[in-house]
């Protein structure tokens, strides 16, 4: 009886963590859209990889902010990402923001680089 039980919890527990699995990572739009943001704050030629994203929140309404580490020519940085949706935030000048967090510089992506999702 007790590993019927403990089998029951298991799959309850599985099919809950698949469930949450699509929310737990941005499109391949927004990454692209960030990673060019970040890119047009680095000198030309310097390189930007994505090593890893340390957090993640993500709202019903659509709104999604994560914590990238970074590997670039000047070396590890750390950013916060967000994506306002439109319709959720309508006033807001551009959907998309990026924030250098080991320097606190904000970079507000122009409506340009938001239309060429």
């Amino acid at each position: 009886m007790q590993s019927v039980s403990f089998a029951l919890r298991l799959a309850m527990s599985a099919s809950i963590l698949i469930a949450t699995m699509p929310s737990a990572h941005a499109s391949a739009e927004l990454e692209q859209a960030w990673l060019s943001l970040i890119r047009k704050t680095l000198p030309p030629s310097c390189h930007a990889e994505k090593l890893a994203v340390d957090g993640t929140v993500s709202g019903n309404n659509g709104l999604r902010q994560e914590r990238w580490r970074m590997d670039t020519c000047r070396g590890e940085a750390s950013y916060m990402v967000a994506y306002y949706p439109p319709a959720a935030f309508p006033n807001r000048q551009s959907p998309f923001k990026i924030t250098r967090i080991d320097t606190g510089a904000v970079s507000t992506v122009h409506r340009a680089a938001a239309d060429s999702r």
